[in-house]
């Protein structure tokens, strides 16, 4: 009998900014793409590419806002803006399952060189039943996988 496969449909992100853990429901960004170049190869006379350097998108993460919960991570901001030049952060992203275990599948990725260029502060609206939403958006210098 043929092995059913059940691809992951609902998952999240156990994610590490600073040092702070959290569930985050969104994760988007941080591919790395590589430059390339094209040249003729004189002895057979056909075009190849040639791989460079590579850079790593924008990390955007995004997660329903919990104060309790969130508290750490909007201090570390606080304190990350106020003190003009921070420096660099680390990031560890591993996605978990929507299960009771939170069990993690994958590889986690860990994005170093990371620098915050937005942090949009969660708003709540009385007409609507949406969630607040934390935004965060971090700049990558490079990606490892374990």
């Amino acid at each position: 009998m043929a092995k059913v496969l059940r691809p992951i449909t609902k998952s999240a992100y156990l994610i590490t900014i600073a040092g702070i853990k959290g569930t985050w429901s969104k994760c988007a960004g941080g591919e790395e793409e590589f430059e390339t170049g094209d040249y003729v190869d004189p002895n057979d006379r056909k075009k190849k590419t040639v791989r460079g350097v590579s850079k790593v998108g924008n990390l955007k993460l995004a997660k329903p806002y919990h104060p309790e919960e969130d508290a750490p991570i909007v201090d570390w901001w606080q304190n990350y803006r106020d003190n003009g030049e921070p420096g660099d952060v680390s990031v560890t992203v591993q996605s978990i399952k929507q299960d009771k275990q939170r069990t993690q599948f994958g590889k986690p990725r860990t994005y170093y060189g990371c620098q915050v260029i937005k942090f949009k502060d969660p708003e709540a609206d009385l007409d609507s039943s949406d969630a607040a939403m934390l935004e965060v958006e971090l700049s990558v210098d490079h990606l490892e996988r374990a």
